[in-house]
């Protein structure tokens, strides 16, 4: 199993090749409508509020008083060497946090006349390709 490593964002593939992001955009409009990590401050627990202002004081800590993570727009390019259903798994690296792929926003082939059914679940993304193909790519919404 090979990986690639960038902005705090890892990937584990196998069967693909040339594996890269090329664009990583973070949307700081805020989290997913049910996150409620915003509620718990730094000292009360997840998600309930804390009934006073104490929790909430200045620290430098990035891991509290925190949303929870904002969503982010990846581009994903990578070459598929077969057609079988295979499987790519991002993870958080160097303390991002990264919980689940909310959405495939695009999705461009290399080769003509070829299609990839794109599923995913939690964080593992599965394409399953029409025929191998150089050049793909894929945009997902991730939180």
């Amino acid at each position: 199993m090979a990986d690639i490593t960038t902005n705090g964002i890892k990937i584990e593939f196998v069967q693909y090749s040339n594996v890269s992001i090329l664009a990583d955009v973070s949307l700081h409009g805020g989290s997913q409508p049910d996150e409620t990590g915003w509620l718990s401050g730094a000292g009360a627990a997840a998600g309930n509020y804390p009934g006073n202002l104490t929790p909430f004081q200045a620290t430098n800590n990035d891991a509290t008083n925190t949303s929870g993570g904002s969503l982010r727009m990846i581009t994903i390019k990578y070459d598929k060497t077969r057609t079988n259903a295979d499987t790519m798994t991002l993870s958080g690296a160097n303390g991002t946090s990264l919980s689940e792929i909310v959405a495939v926003v695009g999705q461009v082939n290399g080769a003509a006349n070829d299609h990839d059914i794109a599923t995913f679940a939690g964080l593992v993304l599965t394409l399953e390709a029409e025929a191998a193909a150089a050049n793909s790519m894929i945009t997902l919404l991730v939180q």
